[in-house]
């Protein structure tokens, strides 16, 4: 699925064969939201990664996606300057949409 789009929680998506449009409901928990806030993460890249992300088995049936975004900005306290930034989200799928469980981040840079 690729997202062509986002709207107020939710995300336009193309199923694999690209030939419908289909709305995809996302929402991100509370517990996910904090953790997209402390680790420098907007809710557009949660998205991208759910959607456009290189995708792996995660735990208790979640799936994990990751996706490296250019970034060119400090973060942290060493005030240095990384060149992307890795996003990674853990989340379920159902029927009523994707819900975005865990989101991680990490610094540096990492080849194409």
């Amino acid at each position: 699925m690729r997202l062509g789009g986002c709207g107020e929680n939710e995300v336009i998506a193309y199923p694999d064969d690209d030939r419908t449009l289909v709305r995809v409901k996302l929402t991100i928990s509370a517990h996910a939201q904090e953790q997209a806030r402390e680790r420098g993460v907007t809710e557009l890249e949660i998205a991208a990664a759910v959607s456009d992300g290189t995708r792996f088995a995660g735990h208790s049936g979640r799936i994990g996606a990751a996706l490296i975004v250019p970034y060119n900005k400090t973060w942290g306290r060493r005030g240095r300057i990384y060149p992307h930034k890795r996003v990674v989200v853990f989340f379920v799928e159902d029927a009523a949409g994707a819900t975005v469980v865990t989101v991680i981040s990490q610094y540096g840079r990492w080849e194409a």
